[in-house]
């Protein structure tokens, strides 16, 4: 009954209960998370599952012997096996990329900062198949005329990966 009651709260309510007692803690660890990411598997991401275990059935989430953070981690941030790069497509122009200028070759040089020749669109009303472009209608190309580095830094702690689960994992 009590195990019920928890898979229904949410993953930051629980960690508050596993305060409460040694016994919650216990069974929140053992059974709790991992049982409420089984569970929530069928109905989150559009009734496709969280991208973490696109590759695993629901009821095969329950047979995973990992710690108890790896299920919290999923069920709030549903980190793996979805793109974390932001603007990945170039829709924003450059929004969230920065230019690395000391890469540049020197013929870039003469080159204005907003040249963005580099990001092309597709034809009107022509949309890339490629899941990993979520529909957007832009995309880099390379026109070696022109070369530029771009770089994006991605902070893994913001969508969950600290260096205990990396290393777990």
């Amino acid at each position: 009954m009590v195990i019920n009651t928890f898979i229904l709260i949410d993953a930051n309510t629980l960690l508050y209960c596993r305060l409460v007692c040694k016994r919650w803690q216990k069974l929140i660890d053992a059974y709790v998370f991992q049982e409420k990411a089984a569970l929530e598997n069928k109905f989150v991401n559009n009734v496709r599952g969280y991208s973490s275990f696109s590759q695993i059935s629901s009821n095969d989430i329950r047979k995973i012997e990992l710690p108890w953070y790896v299920f919290y981690v999923i069920s709030k941030f549903d980190p793996f096996n979805r793109n974390l790069i932001k603007n990945h497509c170039g829709q924003d122009l450059l929004n969230h990329w920065e230019t690395d200028k000391s890469v540049l070759p020197s013929r870039s040089l003469m080159m204005s900062d907003t040249d963005l020749s580099f990001i092309s669109q597709t034809l009107h009303g022509e949309h890339l198949s490629d899941p990993d472009f979520d529909g957007h209608t832009s995309f880099f190309s390379v026109d070696f005329g022109h070369i530029h580095t771009v770089y994006q830094q991605i902070i893994f702690k913001d969508y969950g990966l600290n260096d205990i689960l990396m290393k777990t994992l």
